[in-house]
Order: structure tokens, then C-alpha cells, then sequence
């Protein structure tokens, strides 16, 4: 909310209540694109007073947006830029889009994100990929800082070049990711390229087989299938490799006695890998081929933020939010998490009336927590993690949660 009570100069009453009812429905909505003219003049004209708004950090990717800032010379705006304090790292992010194409903001936007630390960039690095469709000029300064992050760092060349996998698809923007996938291949070493090569080689296989198990009906027929096919990967990748889900997850071969087609229609493939390491546990992977995961994606980044937000907040959730990664339009892996059992399951260990039962749950965890400060706190964990997915859901709209896909 703009306060008027704090403006520091005098204006027409009207006329400032006009600016401030113009300024808030694009700085609510993030929409910096076709901006009338006559608020373009009146937010750039007033630009310094309105500084010292106390939100004046919502608005200043506003007022340096491409369609006000064109309305400025030059020397304008250079001497504007220098008044602007430190903004977050979403605000530089947000700046990444097709409303910000003046070349001195794209300057100014890519000095700050270029200076991000590693955690950071890597946390981030899909947004900063995905801009690449907003760049008329395939070797743009922020082709070159990708390129240059993913000479400095191993897991964000990784992210870099599946995120480039999955966009090379859109035609609108063909050339600048596969350039870039490219680029990062050619210039990697030569261990890291045979593990590019590995993951492709892994996830071409990983398809046909997974087509070729949507076309049997039966599942002795698909448990023959994936079992022959989970030996034939095994045989052709004859080297340890990192998952294309995750880089901090390097495994070995395939465990094919513990691999297993699920009973839905798209016939989703659990995959269960050994471990580099030898202390290391075995490394499940869900892989799906007919159903869009970018929405699931999309998905699970607003639970990581809401739970960033609470966390920061002062309240930890607890929330265990697993990775997914989209590897085509219809296609990609989601993380399996382990040890888990489905609130149907639990409710089937307690007879027929198990799901009337309201106290099956406590009795479940009372079996799997002995002591009482095991039970006492996984009973502290259940309730703030369940309090944080039921809001979650309930803001996202989520409806199809049923009790063998909410799990424990």
C-alpha cells in the first residue's frame, strides 16, 4: 500500500490519488507490460519524489520498466539508477523479463545478479534460463554469464543444461537453449561430458521403455518388460553417472529386483539405483512419461516458498517437499521419497472401519516411534507439516488428494 500521509512534496490532491490508483495495479500484479502513455509520464516525471514512499522498493522495478524508462535520455537514467538502494534478489529476477528490454537496465539488472553466491544462483538458475527467451541476441551478456557460472560450477552446468533440454522444445525460442546446451557440453571436461552423455543415452532408453509398457495391459506383461529392459540399461551404461534429477545424487546400476510398474493409467516406473557411495543408501526415482510435470513443478516451487516464507517467519514446518524435473513436454522423474506409507495403507492395517477409525494414525505412529520422545516428536512434526500442506493445498486449489497418494 502507497501512504500518502508520507509524501514528502505537494501535489493536486486529485492528481496524486490518480498516480498512486495507477501505480498499484501494476505493482500488485507484476505486470509491467503496455503501460499507458499518460501514467508512463506521470510515474517517470515524479520518479525521485516517489522514492521516498516507504514501499518504494514495489516500485521501482515500475518505474524502470521498459515503458517508462524509455521515456528518459541516457544521462537521465544513469543519474536515476545511482539513487536506487540494494533490492532483493526476486526484484533483480523479475527484472529478467520481457518488460525490462532497455539495454542500460539489462545492464544494471545483470551487474547484481551476476554477483549472487553460488547457493543462491543454483537456487535460481531455471528463471535466469528460461529469460534466455526474452534475448533478441543469441550471445547476450547473460548467454555469457550463464556460460561463465557454468564454467565456475559443476551442479549449476547440470541444472543449466536439463533446464536447456527441457525449452530446446518450444520452437519460438529453439536456437538460444540448444546453443546453449551446446555450449556447455563442448566445454566441459571430458569426464563431465561422458556424464552428459551417460544421462542422455540413460533417459532415451528410459522412454521407449516406458511407452513400450503403456501398450501392455496385464502386469505380468509389464514386470517382463521393465525387468528386460532394466537389464539392457544396466548392460549399455557401463559407468557410474549423476542423476538427471538431482547432480548430488550419484549412482551406479540399476537394482532391478527392486524396480516395479505403478497401477495408473500412464504407467508410471519406479526405478531404484545403488548408491556411489558405499555408506550410501539405494536412490529411488519415480519416471512418468503422459503427464505435463512443469505444473507439478510449478507447484512444488509455491510450497518451497511458502514454507520460506513461515521458516523465515520464525515457524519450521517440516515440510518434506521432493524434487521433480521435466525432461520433455509429456515426460520427467520425480523423487521418491523413502520409507513412506500412504494414509490408506495405514487405514488398512486397521481392518474394514480403519477409515473411520480416529485414532488409527496416533496407534501407526505410536508402533513406529518406541520411545516417548520418538512419539513425541514425530506427533510435533505430523501436525506442523500436515498444517503446512493443508494451507498450501487450500490456497493452490488442490482437490485431488485421496488417501493413497497422501502419504506418511
Amino acid at each position: 500500500n502507497l501512504d500518502l500521509a508520507n509524501l514528502k512534496f505537494t501535489l493536486d490532491y486529485v492528481e496524486l490519488e490518480n498516480l498512486i490508483k495507477s501505480m498499484s495495479k501494476f505493482v500488485t500484479t507484476r505486470n509491467y507490460i503496455n503501460i499507458p502513455n499518460s501514467a508512463a509520464n506521470q510515474i517517470w516525471f515524479y520518479r525521485e519524489r516517489l522514492l521516498t514512499l516507504p514501499s518504494e522498493n514495489s516500485i521501482i522495478p515500475l518505474i524502470i520498466c521498459s515503458g517508462i524508462v524509455d521515456l528518459a535520455t541516457d544521462v537521465e537514467f544513469n543519474i536515476f539508477l545511482q539513487k536506487i538502494p540494494v533490492l532483493s534478489i526476486e526484484d533483480y529476477l523479475l527484472m529478467l523479463g520481457p518488460g525490462f528490454s532497455n539495454y542500460v537496465v539489462k545492464k544494471y539488472m545483470l551487474k547484481y545478479i551476476s554477483m549472487i553466491n553460488t547457493e543462491t544462483f543454483c537456487n535460481h538458475v531455471d528463471i535466469v534460463v528460461r529469460s534466455l527467451a526474452y534475448e533478441s541476441n543469441m550471445w547476450s551478456t547473460l548467454m555469457c554469464l550463464l556460460i561463465q557460472r557454468s564454467w565456475d560450477n559443476l551442479e549449476i552446468a547440470h541444472k543449466v543444461f536439463w533446464t536447456c533440454k527441457l525449452l530446446s522444445d518450444d520452437s519460438y525460442s529453439l536456437n538460444n537453449f540448444a546453443v546453449l546446451m551446446a555450449t556447455i557440453f563442448a566445454c566441459s571436461a571430458p569426464n563431465n561430458k561422458k556424464n552428459f552423455l551417460v544421462q542422455l543415452s540413460f533417459l532415451k532408453n528410459l522412454i521407449t521403455c516406458a511407452k513400450s509398457m503403456q501398450n501392455k495391459q496385464d502386469s505380468d506383461s509389464k514386470k517382463k518388460l521393465l525387468f528386460a529392459a532394466m537389464n539392457n540399461i544396466n548392460k549399455l551404461i557401463d559407468s557410474d553417472f549423476n542423476l538427471p534429477l538431482s547432480f548430488s545424487r550419484k549412482i551406479r546400476h540399476i537394482k532391478v529386483e527392486k524396480c516395479k510398474v505403478f497401477s495408473s493409467a500412464s504407467s508410471p516406473i519406479l526405478i531404484v539405483f545403488e548408491n556411489y557411495f558405499p555408506c550410501g543408501v539405494d536412490v529411488p526415482v519415480i519416471f512418468k512419461i503422459g503427464d505435463v510435470l512443469t505444473r507439478d513443478i510449478v507447484t512444488i516451487n509455491i510450497f518451497r516458498l511458502l514454507y520460506k516464507i513461515c521458516f523465515k517467519s520464525g515457524t519450521d514446518l517440516r515440510m518434506r517437499i521432493y524434487d521433480v524435473l521435466a525432461t520433455g513436454n509429456l515426460e520427467g522423474f520425480i523423487e521418491a521419497v523413502p520409507d513412506v506409507t500412504s494414509l490408506g495403507e495405514i487405514h488398512a492395517m486397521f481392518g474394514l472401519t480403519g477409515t473411520f477409525n480416529s485414532s488409527c494414525i496416533v496407534d501407526w505412529l505410536k508402533q513406529n516411534n518406541r520411545s516417548r520422545k520418538n512419539y513425541q516428536k514425530a506427533v510435533y512434526n505430523f501436525i506442523l507439516s500436515c498444517a503446512g500442506y493443508c494451507v498450501a493445498t487450500y490456497i493452490l486449489g488442490i482437490c485431488d488428494r485421496h488417501n493413497d497418494n497422501i502419504l506418511m
